[in-house]
């Protein structure tokens, strides 16, 4: 598939999947007759797995590093266990902060007056921004 294609199959712009081959992270083959780019399957799918890294704060360096775990079996070894531990680590502390924000969130919506009449409460009732207050966490990252 050209290009449009691989962009419209992984959902990345066509200027993000060549900076990235750009970068080496995704190298399609080329026609022989014009040098367009054809991208295949398994190039899709390291488009698709380097969205998602991406999408969940991962830099370029350690995208390459996954992107090596995640191609080749043969690199998976016991350093590789500690490194991908290390991130699972990361994205699971990211879930935890990403619930505690949807609680929060949740209740605020939870306690908004939902009418008008409700807002022009009488003196003495307690005011929107008190209902809606919320604590925000630390995420874990430092």
């Amino acid at each position: 598939m050209n290009i449009g294609q691989a962009a419209q199959a992984c959902g990345l712009p066509s200027k993000t999947i060549r900076f990235y081959e750009e970068l080496g992270l995704v190298v399609p083959e080329r026609q022989a007759t014009n040098g367009y780019r054809i991208y295949s399957m398994s190039d899709i799918e390291k488009l698709r797995f380097l969205q998602r890294a991406r999408a969940v704060g991962f830099g370029l360096d350690e995208c390459r590093q996954l992107l090596a775990f995640y191609q080749d079996e043969a690199q998976r070894g016991v350093a590789a266990r500690e490194c991908l531990s290390g991130y699972l680590h990361r994205l699971d502390q990211q879930f935890i902060a990403l619930n505690s924000m949807r609680s929060s969130l949740q209740s605020m919506i939870d306690q908004c007056v939902t009418d008008q009449a409700a807002i022009a409460a009488p003196a003495g009732a307690e005011s929107l921004s008190s209902l809606m207050a919320f604590t925000l966490i630390d995420s874990g990252r430092g």
